[in-house]
């Protein structure tokens, strides 16, 4: 009986995983998914100390919350910090647009 609710909880477990990665990839947050949150590209940010975090811009958009209030400029300095060259300023301006609509 323990390892029917064991496997049961791991299959959701791993399911719920699975339709998070489809519904990120359906939705175009591609980048979303790749980023590691380094943190690298808060060196590069200019509008750091005005409230603008690429990280967390990052991590909203991972979770979905788009009422979070941002700074970004879209200057694309978080780009040249990335190692790997995702666009958290896009990530901001969906956010943004969608806010707009609401």
């Amino acid at each position: 009986m323990l390892l029917a609710a064991y496997t049961a909880g791991t299959v959701l477990l791993i399911s719920t995983v699975i339709l998070l990665v489809v519904y990120l990839c359906l939705t175009r947050h591609v980048q979303v998914l790749l980023c590691t949150e380094c943190q690298q590209c808060k060196s590069f940010c200019p509008m750091l100390s005005r409230g603008c975090d690429p990280v967390a811009i990052m991590k909203a958009a991972k979770s979905g919350r788009g009422d979070m209030i941002t700074s970004c400029t879209g200057c694309r300095a978080c780009t040249r910090g990335c190692p790997q060259g995702l666009e958290p300023y896009l990530e901001a301006k969906k956010m943004e647009s969608r806010r707009a609509f609401s």
